[in-house]
């Protein structure tokens, strides 16, 4: 099974990016199309967020990653008010390291986070772990496995996420291996990317893992994904990278 919570964080990470840029390739059609939130309100801790939450919180998430601490105490009572799991830890990730006491909103992130690891499918096949802890909390293992991997792709924004997120690069799950890639990225840890050429190596979806790097912004990076990519995949790289560094439009 393909998580979808990935696509979602990268969407998030890259929407700006996607909008101007004119590339039809399956890993980015499935970014574009894939939506963070619904129309409908939520009714369990699983469900997405309200797309009406989801954005009126993104402004808020954006001005405290800019420095604007005024959006903080904003943020924390979102985040008390929240019922989704996956609106909490976006939440909870951009109060980490923003806010005196930050250890409740990493500690959110950090328990999904492992649990990603954890409960990692293998081939596809849902590890029985992953079904008896979701069956005791009365909650749906493919849900919630979406929901910890994109726990896991916020880890990295912090340091004491790295080490888990290095575990992540070994997981046999390529979708914990993906969030570990879109994390170490939108931290621009450098320090990691010969481990990160080599578990992308191991799998066949080079391509779609290797465009999350174009979010480091950096030479070494650039060097890595035209290393591993493809030729089409290259091309699309290029095309990422350009429109990155594009005036987008208020």
């Amino acid at each position: 099974m393909r998580s979808c919570s990935v696509a979602m964080v990268v969407f998030a990470m890259l929407a700006p990016v996607l909008a101007s840029a004119a590339v039809n390739t399956e890993v980015t059609e499935e970014i574009v199309l894939d939506s963070p939130c619904s129309k409908t309100e939520p009714h369990a801790v699983l469900d997405p967020p309200a797309c009406s939450d989801y954005d009126f919180d993104t402004p808020l998430i954006d001005a405290l990653g800019r420095g604007d601490r005024s959006s903080a105490p904003v943020l924390q009572q979102r985040y008390a008010q929240e019922l989704t799991l996956s609106e909490r830890h976006r939440i909870a990730a951009a109060l980490v390291g923003h806010v005196a006491n930050d250890a409740p909103y990493w500690n959110e992130v950090a328990e999904h986070a492992a649990n990603a690891i954890r409960f990692a499918y293998v081939d596809e096949r849902p590890n029985p772990e992953l079904a008896t802890w979701c069956a005791a909390r009365g909650w749906e293992r493919h849900r919630y496995f979406d929901v910890a991997v994109s726990a896991l792709a916020y880890a990295g924004r912090d340091p004491r996420g790295r080490a888990l997120l290095r575990r992540a690069l070994h997981s046999e799950s390529i979708d914990v291996v993906e969030a570990a890639v879109v994390s170490f990225a939108a931290a621009h840890d450098e320090s990691v990317l010969p481990e990160i050429e080599e578990a992308i190596a191991r799998w066949p979806e080079v391509d779609e893992l290797a465009l999350a790097l174009v979010d480091y912004d950096s030479p070494a990076a650039d060097a890595v994904a035209m290393r591993v990519l493809s030729e089409p995949g290259r091309e699309t790289y290029a095309e990422l990278e350009q429109h990155q560094h594009e005036p987008q439009d208020e």
